[in-house]
């Protein structure tokens, strides 16, 4: 369990935006929505990135689930030697300007990502990490808390200065608490996957409960009862980027019956002035 404590400037709206199951490397991912997801963020300078893990699809020739029929169309023979390597160079490629401006507060480490270190021995998460030159606060592993310190630390003008030389502090300021977890509820249907985000608030104390994994989109919103007044709580599930059914494709989804789910992520608005979040698909 690992947190990560973030400083963000002060601004009107401040948009957390939930990524992850990319599955880099999927015939079915759908790598255009992934990068119009990260055009969009680079395009407001208050939105940031959390990614959940499962980033690449991760089944190299060796694995038992290997299906040659699953294989992204712009993988060559030549990538048969290491498809990691190339779905982990391919995924960079997509993420990099959001990392290398900051914008990625927090990675996670994914169901595949993980039988890949445990049985082949190779950690492509970090290699994701590194590529990305993630701080190492920033790796989070399978779950872990991200703590928002939102504060006006406007400098004092010149004039200002002159009468005050030892002004110094936040203006205002707000922290918000996220509980992430790259997610271990599956199914076709959507009630375990909510009842497991309702439970996080009686182990975790967070402001925001995200997982994701099970490639549905669940938004919940709850309101407690606390002896400083009400507090409000956002939970979510995101979506994948993975399409579970597509033309000339026979793909594991399809194959165990699962329902097609909307793609993309699930963005937490978070508005500093009123303190209060909101959650968009």
């Amino acid at each position: 369990m690992r947190t990560v404590n973030i400083d963000l400037p002060w601004a009107s709206r401040i948009r957390l935006v939930n990524l992850g199951d990319a599955h880099v490397g999927h015939v079915n991912c759908r790598e255009d929505l992934l990068k119009d997801v990260v055009s969009l963020v680079m395009a407001d300078e208050n939105a940031y990135i959390i990614d959940y893990g499962d980033a690449i699809d991760a089944i190299n020739l060796q694995d038992k689930r290997f299906t040659p029929s699953e294989l992204a169309s712009w993988m060559t023979v030549a990538d048969l030697s290491d498809i990691a390597k190339a779905e982990v160079a391919r995924y960079v490629s997509f993420l990099k300007p959001a990392a290398d401006a900051g914008r990625i507060l927090a990675r996670l480490k994914g169901n595949h990502e993980d039988v890949l270190s445990k049985i082949f021995e190779r950690d492509v998460y970090n290699e994701i990490n590194d590529a990305l030159s993630l701080p190492q606060d920033r790796r989070l592993g399978v779950d872990g808390f991200v703590r928002l310190h939102i504060a006006d630390n406007q400098q004092p003008s010149l004039t200002t200065k002159r009468k005050s030389a030892t002004r110094t502090g936040s203006k205002q300021a707000w922290t918000v608490t996220a509980y992430i977890h790259h997610g271990y509820v599956g199914g076709r249907l959507s009630g375990a996957k909510a009842l497991a985000l309702q439970r996080l608030p009686s182990a975790f104390r967070a402001d925001i409960y995200a997982m994701a994994h099970s490639h549905d989109k669940i938004t919940l919103a709850k309101q407690m009862v606390t002896a400083d007044g009400p507090q409000q709580i956002v939970m979510l599930n995101t979506g994948s980027f993975l399409d579970t059914y597509s033309d000339g494709t026979e793909t594991y989804g399809e194959r165990k019956g699962m329902y097609p789910a909307e793609l993309g992520p699930v963005e937490v608005w978070l508005y500093p002035d009123t303190r209060k979040m909101k959650m968009v698909t």
